[in-house]
Parts: structure tokens; C-alpha cells; sequence
């Protein structure tokens, strides 16, 4: 009886170890391919992956990562204070890499710079024109949802839309971490994970911060791609 007690006291602790709470899988979520268009990123539950996520159909972005996931490469903390890079800075990178920067400047534009996260994107090629629409800095709004005519042009010739769905694997894939060296120095990270073929072949950004004395906030003050 003794026995049969220990067997079963130690399954419970055997699935306690590889079942996670229920409660923690509801408070993750993850960016994947949707069902009805896997060229278009949605928010989904999932058992990893952070308990933020904003979705622009063909951008999505993961942030606040959940207890036992992958934590973004780099760096591991949250800075309190605001990140605010000129937008001439964001353009400037992009003459040499365009999908960093549209990446800078859609975590800019949604205030998500300070934290960790992890930016998903549709393998496409990415134009200075669109850079520009994410830092407000063109009258023309691109059409969102559906890939239209025009955006299907932009895919380069390996990422073309195919009858069958693209799969997670194929996203380009950013980590975004900032690491703090002292109270008015940090740096500021994106870290390749997947990338796509039309894309130059760097694999790392860092971006110098400096706080500014006069409004306490983050500022950039020189930049890097190797």
C-alpha cells in the first residue's frame, strides 16, 4: 500500500514538472501566419512567448516574454525612461539596411523600444517609402490587410505568394534587447535570428543611448551594423 501511495505521489510530481498551469499558457501569446492568409501575422495563445502582442498584418511584435520562454539575446532588461531616436536616424540606417530601420521605427512608433521583445515579418523586401510611412513621414498610406497588387510586386523572387501556406519558419525573425551599462549609458540591440534572402547580409544593429539631462529620456547617439 505504501508503495502504491509513492508511485503515486511521485506521477504528480512528474506531471507537475512537464504540465504547465493553465493559467500561465492563457497569459501567452505569440505571432504566427494566419489560418485564412499566411502571408498576414495575428496574435494567437500559445505555451511561450511574451504576455504583449501587437499585430499589423504583415508585422508583429512580441514583448514582456512569459516565464520559462526564450528571453531576446542581448540583454535583459526594461528601461523605465523613454527611447526617442530622430527620425533622421532611423533613415540614415536605412540606406544601408532597410528592414532595421522600418523594424526601429515600428517599435518607436508604438512606444515599445525600452523592452524586450521580438519582432516577426513577412519576408518581402522593404522600401525607404514604407520607412518613412511608419516614422509619419509620407502622406501615403499603404493599404493594409490582404496583400495587394502592388505589395505582391515588392516580394522579392524566392518569398513570391504561393498557393500553400508560408510557415513560422520562414518569417524573419528580430531579437530587441537594450542592456544598461551605467545610469546615463546603454545600448540598444537587434539581433538577427532569421532573415531573408533580399535582405543585406548583417546580422546585429546596436544603437548607442545616452541620457539626455534636460528631459531625462534615452537618446541615440551613434550606431553600428556588423
Amino acid at each position: 500500500m505504501k508503495l502504491s501511495h509513492a508511485f503515486a505521489f511521485g506521477m504528480l510530481l512528474f506531471l507537475g514538472f512537464i504540465i504547465p498551469p493553465t493559467d500561465a499558457l492563457a497569459q501567452c501569446v505569440n505571432c504566427r501566419p494566419s489560418r485564412n492568409n499566411s502571408d498576414i501575422l495575428v496574435c494567437v495563445p500559445s505555451s511561450s512567448g511574451g504576455r504583449e502582442c501587437q499585430s499589423t498584418d504583415q508585422t508583429c511584435v512580441i514583448s514582456a516574454p512569459c516565464p520559462g520562454s526564450r528571453p531576446p539575446i542581448g540583454g535583459t532588461l526594461n528601461l523605465q525612461q523613454v527611447i526617442d531616436i530622430d527620425a533622421s536616424f532611423i533613415k540614415e540606417i536605412g540606406t544601408v539596411h532597410p528592414r532595421f530601420a522600418y523594424a526601429l521605427a515600428f517599435l518607436h512608433k508604438r512606444g515599445l523600444l525600452g523592452s524586450n521583445s521580438t519582432v516577426y515579418m513577412i519576408p518581402r523586401i522593404i522600401t525607404q517609402s514604407e520607412v518613412d510611412e511608419e516614422l509619419g513621414l509620407s502622406d501615403h498610406t499603404r493599404q493594409r490587410g490582404p496583400l495587394g497588387l502592388r505589395e505582391r510586386e515588392n516580394l522579392s523572387l524566392s518569398d513570391q505568394v504561393r498557393p500553400d501556406r508560408r510557415t513560422e519558419s520562414e518569417l524573419v525573425v528580430y531579437d530587441v534587447a537594450v542592456e544598461e551599462i551605467s545610469n546615463s549609458v546603454a545600448t540598444l540591440r537587434l539581433q538577427v535570428q532569421t532573415t531573408s534572402a533580399s535582405d543585406p547580409k548583417y546580422s546585429v544593429l546596436e544603437i548607442d543611448l545616452l541620457t539626455d539631462r534636460n528631459t531625462g529620456k534615452w537618446r541615440a547617439s551613434s550606431w553600428r551594423i556588423r
